[in-house]
């Protein structure tokens, strides 16, 4: 829940900590242990809030705070990598996505009542008409991909997976109501970081390429350039069935197309060319004529 770039006043630090003292004082209650809803203890829940109170002060005294400060921003973008990857399968895998509110972008609420804080919707309905005009859906949109992509902290390319991936259920239901699923085989010196689904209905095909253990893949490489993502997937490949060798695909985020090449006797795809500007990819295939 904390911010990822950190609080930037003693103000917004404070309502953060407010946010964490009610959230504790429900966890203990509902924990029944020192206290509950129906017998509370004053003194607990009292000693609870004053303990969350001095680990959030601010000061150069607090030692704890920077350090977690410092801990937060080294394992933040990490962690939105490992939201889009999950977010890329919940909306492709089968079953109906649920999105909670405000969730359109990067949010980091606890449950209720933290969770029903009023959400600001105009921020994301200004962030899509920029994304419209940023990553034009018919037009291969790599650098602009690369942009969403070093700036993950802002919720923009979130934003974009959902977009685009709602449109394309939209367009074509059946392919995510009735199609297949299928966990594609994965080749290479990355097979164990990446994640690939099959969905395909009446000739349609989908494929979702998600990356996981994004730490261990990605070492002291911040992965925000072309050939430290490239570096990081090496050789690594995707195998497709056979009946794949003649189709072209479309990836819906970048606009960018994809045909599969023979190696090693399979037809493959390269995740390097996949993932070169942006860390998840969704491609389609339509049915052939």
């Amino acid at each position: 829940t904390f911010p990822i770039q950190g609080p930037t006043t003693e103000q917004d630090l404070g309502r953060y900590q407010e946010r964490i003292a009610t959230y504790m004082l429900k966890a203990a209650r509902e924990a029944k242990v020192h206290t509950s809803w129906l017998n509370p203890d004053p003194c607990y829940e009292t000693a609870v809030a004053s303990f969350v109170e001095s680990l959030l002060r601010p000061g150069s005294t607090n030692h704890f705070l920077t350090d977690f400060t410092y801990f937060v921003q080294s394992i933040s973008r990490l962690g939105l990598l490992n939201s889009l990857s999950q977010l890329l399968l919940k909306l492709t895998a089968p079953g109906v996505p649920d999105i909670y509110q405000g969730n359109e972008l990067w949010d980091f609420s606890l449950v209720d009542p933290d969770n029903r804080r009023p959400v600001d919707f105009s921020r994301p309905r200004k962030m899509l008409v920029e994304l419209e005009d940023l990553c034009c859906e018919e037009t291969p949109s790599g650098p602009s991909l690369a942009s969403l992509f070093a700036t993950l902290e802002d919720g923009r390319a979130k934003l974009l997976v959902t977009n685009r991936i709602l449109r394309l259920r939209t367009r074509h239901p059946a392919l995510f109501s009735k199609g297949t699923y299928e966990v594609l085989p994965i080749l290479g010196p990355a097979e164990h970081h990446l994640c690939v689904i099959t969905r395909s209905w009446a000739g349609e095909q989908l494929l979702a390429i998600a990356p996981r253990f994004f730490s261990t893949l990605l070492g002291d490489q911040n992965w925000q350039t072309k050939s430290s993502a490239v570096m990081a997937w090496d050789s690594t490949r995707i195998c497709l069935p056979p009946s794949a060798a003649s189709r072209t695909y479309r990836d819906i985020f970048s606009g960018g197309i994809h045909v599969p090449i023979c190696r090693d006797n399979h037809n493959v795809l390269m995740a390097a060319a996949l993932l070169e500007n942006f860390p998840v990819a969704l491609l389609y295939s339509p049915a052939p004529p």
